[in-house]
């Protein structure tokens, strides 16, 4: 009975002991007192709305820690950057996101481990001002230029002002948004600044700098440093593409924003001729030939007419398929391929200047749903997309043809188990009724990127304008190319259209032929009833139904024979004989008609 005691009462304090150890840290977590994010209005990077709702590049990745560290975050509002960052030094906030690093700051404050993102320092005027052109050095002579006192960007320019020899009127401002309205209304010719995000709609005139962003912590509260530290790397191991993913949504260019060109690329465009790009025709919805037309049409075509309309340069196309295409470009015979995915290696062996991508996808697998096996792949021959799948699949067989289509063929009569290739491209070819038999499965790599490719042997000025084109091509704008085009790959020929719809076109088919000779039998039958009836008006008596002269002469004819003659008149005169007899002519009244 006393150990039962005993070991009752260890239970009891066993149990009041995890009691103590266990609530005072949930009291604490629920009573924590939010960490103070310093706020000050920031385009793209942070802003408030009408209603009080704060958004932005920062604003996400501070949910996004929140989400991951279960840290409270609360923004207090503070009239510029410098007064935020006097008080990230003085403890009176926490966190200050989008702060460069530098010696002196590292000794005020702590830095993320990590940076936010990695951006530029832009020389900004406005849209409708000629004077300048893109690093048009003579012309930046003697601007009154506006800066963000003590911010590290303007000392950059600074910097970059000193290597170009440039003389400038520069202007402190502490406040974004007082030095922007400065611009927009002349008071200034220009700004430099941290690159602006989408909703700028100033142009760019100079780029330099690019350099790394970090969370500030105050070092009053190290704790917090280690919890942020904590959060993003978790962040970055899930999604290593999730500041690239902020980016191209708050930060890259819109349709707002324009490219600028040096006075040499200016001039390059006025004299240059129209410059002849191969397109691969079978590779829809990117690059394929209208059906009515006969012409470069899809995604790649409208990029090329966003190119032509923001840099005034012409473009005449020709349809080769990629390994042509890459003869060609290699032999000087054309300048540029509409769609080329190479990386440095592809490039340098095949003479190629990649510009920036301006689409990414999935790599997709196409294979037979009545199949399981998986031994031998057809890739499309002249794509870098296709050497890197061979790469990182040394165990198959691989077989290389012309073009998608032959590589979707040969799946389809059993000479390959798999094609592999672009996923919007699988797409469209798997929306035809020749390929309803397949499946596709989107693979986790190789990415694939597409971007222009031109001759390394050509003049870079071209490729510099291709380039800047590219750079200030929305990514919304792509998207929009792709639903375009995706839905008109779709359309079927009526052949097609048959085939996919073969039991329903059957059934109206046989509807309609039922309903045709239908038609015909009534016309036909109502034919003959009226000749029936003609017949008997003009062979028959109507009121007896017998043979008038009419049919008796017509049945003369017929009998024609002097044997078959007699023997119908003696037939005859015996029928009306026998008809008198049993049927006594009535007496009748006689009408005598006399002709004059």
């Amino acid at each position: 009975m006393n150990t039962k005691i005993k070991q009752t009462i260890a239970l009891f304090f066993t149990v009041m002991l995890l009691f103590v150890l266990v609530l005072p840290p949930l009291s604490a977590a629920a009573d924590a007192s939010p960490i103070k994010v310093g706020y000050y209005e920031d385009g793209d990077y942070m802003s408030k709305s009408q209603s009080g709702e704060y958004s932005g590049y920062n604003i996400e990745y501070l949910q996004k820690i929140s989400k991951q560290s279960g840290l409270p975050f609360e923004m207090v509002d503070i009239a510029s950057w410098n007064a935020a960052y006097d008080m990230l030094v003085k403890g009176e906030i926490d966190l200050l996101p989008a702060v460069y690093h530098s010696e002196q700051r590292a000794e005020e404050i702590f830095f993320s481990g990590q940076p936010m993102c990695s951006i530029y320092t832009t020389l900004n005027v406005r849209m409708n001002d000629p004077r300048y052109d893109y690093e048009d050095f003579k012309a930046f002579q003697g601007m009154n230029v506006g800066i963000i006192r003590g911010g590290v960007d303007g000392e950059r320019f600074k910097s970059f002002c000193r290597e170009h020899n440039l003389v400038l009127n520069i202007i402190d401002y502490d406040e974004t948004s007082v030095l922007l309205e400065a611009l927009d209304n002349g008071t200034l010719d220009g700004v430099a600044i941290t690159h602006l995000g989408k909703n700028s709609t100033f142009r760019s005139v100079a780029q330099f700098s690019p350099s790394p962003l970090y969370f500030a912590v105050t070092k009053t509260n190290p704790e917090l440093l280690s919890e942020i530290n904590k959060a993003m790397n978790n962040i970055l191991l899930a999604n290593p593409g999730y500041s690239r993913d902020l980016y191209d949504k708050y930060l890259a260019p819109s349709v707002n924003q324009k490219p600028v060109f040096t006075k040499e690329e200016l001039q390059y465009i006025k004299q240059a001729a129209p410059i002849l790009v191969s397109y691969d025709p079978s590779f829809a919805p990117l690059t394929y030939q209208s059906k009515k037309s006969g012409q470069i049409t899809g995604v790649t075509a409208d990029i090329f007419e966003f190119i032509a309309k923001n840099s005034g340069l012409r473009f005449e196309f020709e349809a080769h398929n990629q390994t042509e295409a890459l003869q060609l470009l290699q032999q000087g015979k054309i300048s540029a391929l509409a769609l080329s995915d190479g990386d440095y290696l592809w490039d340098g062996r095949n003479n190629i200047n990649s510009t920036l991508y301006y689409l990414r996808a999935p790599t997709s697998m196409i294979t037979r749903y009545d199949s399981d096996k998986l031994e031998v792949i057809a890739l499309p021959q002249g794509y870098q997309l296709s050497e890197a799948i061979k790469a990182a699949n040394p165990h198959y067989t691989f077989k290389y043809y012309p073009s998608i289509e032959d590589c979707l063929n040969a799946v389809l009569h059993n000479k390959a188990d798999a094609a592999c290739t672009n996923t919007h491209v699988a797409g469209a070819y798997l929306s035809r009724s020749a390929y309803q038999g397949m499946r596709t499965i989107t693979l986790a790599q190789p990415i694939n990127e597409m971007c222009v490719g031109l001759s390394a042997s050509g003049d870079p000025k071209l490729f510099s304008i291709i380039n800047k084109c590219i750079q200030y091509l929305p990514t919304e704008q792509v998207d929009a190319y792709l639903v375009t085009h995706s839905a008109n790959t779709k359309e079927v020929s009526m052949l097609e259209f048959i085939e996919q719809h073969l039991w329903q076109v059957g059934c109206i088919v046989i509807l309609v032929l039922s309903i045709i000779i239908l038609l015909i039998g009534s016309n036909l039958r109502n034919v003959l009833r009226s000749n029936r009836r003609i017949q008997d008006l003009l062979y028959k008596d109507e009121l007896t139904g017998l043979y008038n002269m009419n049919g008796f002469y017509q049945k003369w004819e017929e009998n024609n024979t002097p044997s078959k003659q007699q023997s119908f008149v003696v037939l005859y005169n015996g029928f009306w004989k026998k008809k008198e007899e049993n049927n006594p002519p009535k007496k009748t009244a006689v009408i005598c008609f006399t002709l004059q």
